[in-house]
């Protein structure tokens, strides 16, 4: 995959923050960007491994991107072991998501529609999941 697509990839929290300020919906803003890269992969490369290995390069360089931003506002959102909890958490996310955008895209182009509802769908889950837990069970 083209090196500035990838770099490219570091720099979405940056862009996509004031986009999730107004939306509030980040879930879709992210998964909808991403289907937008599995494009840009579907047109670049051609065999299937290579696709499935940018895909989760994208999906890793996305998680790891987002994790420097939360960083960078780490004194009003956590703390360091905030930090590592939300890496560990949010970077298996994202390849999953990213690579869940794919598989459907590879058996037809217009399949990746699905893809995208069943990613924005795990993303949405997971959201709900981390904000139950982190105010309670109750």
């Amino acid at each position: 995959m083209m090196p500035v697509i990838l770099l490219s990839v570091l720099f979405l929290p940056f862009v996509l923050w004031p986009v999730e300020k107004l939306l509030p919906f980040p879930f879709l803003v992210e998964e909808l960007v991403k289907v937008i890269y599995i494009l840009l992969i579907i047109k670049e490369e051609e065999a299937t491994k290579e696709r499935l290995i940018s895909a989760t390069v994208v999906g890793v360089l996305f998680a790891l991107s987002e994790s420097f931003f939360f960083l960078l506002n780490i004194q009003a959102v956590g703390t360091p072991s905030t930090l590592v909890t939300r890496l560990v958490l949010t970077l298996p996310l994202h390849v999953v998501t990213t690579v869940l955008i794919m598989l459907p895209t590879l058996l037809n182009k217009k399949l990746i529609i699905l893809g995208f509802i069943l990613a924005a769908t795990l993303h949405f889950l997971f959201n709900m999941g981390v904000t139950k837990l982190a105010n309670g069970p109750f």
